[in-house]
């Protein structure tokens, strides 16, 4: 996936926008949202989750990692998802992080072991930008 320097796809032509909501609206899409997570996955997990966010936060953008590392391929591509993390840091307003989120499988299996993607990994791990969710959790509800 390749993005010009106006955030449009250069695969389909649509272009990447930011979507702002009032904090009512994000206060009551965060109440929804937790209460939906905690009767469908490990409360721990998701309470551990919250406390991760406040201690890393604010961030501009998430990134879903396994549906950008798995866009038009049965394997998983450490090198798409890295260029999209280096497009949007581009086009980002502030100098705040990108939360990556991805599976722990994601993380310490199959491609994850390679020399470069190790790099890759450790690198947004020190940056503080890379979230692994616990096996057995479901990184989309994250």
């Amino acid at each position: 996936m390749q993005m010009d320097e106006m955030g449009v796809c250069l695969s389909c032509g649509e272009k990447l926008v930011s979507i702002d909501i009032d904090p009512k609206e994000t206060e009551n899409f965060t109440a929804s949202l937790t209460n939906l997570v905690c009767q469908r996955e490990v409360k721990a997990d998701f309470m551990q989750f919250q406390e991760w966010l406040q201690r890393h936060d604010p961030f501009d953008a998430v990134i879903d990692g396994a549906n950008v590392g798995l866009i038009n391929r049965h394997n998983f591509n450490f090198s798409q998802l890295n260029s999209i993390v280096n497009q949007l840091h581009q086009m980002r307003p502030s100098k705040r992080l990108l939360l990556l989120v991805l599976h722990k499988s994601h993380v310490t299996g199959g491609p994850a072991q390679s020399h470069n993607n190790k790099k890759l990994l450790e690198n947004w791990k020190r940056s503080g930008a890379l979230y692994a969710t616990p096996a057995g959790s479901n990184d989309d509800w994250l």
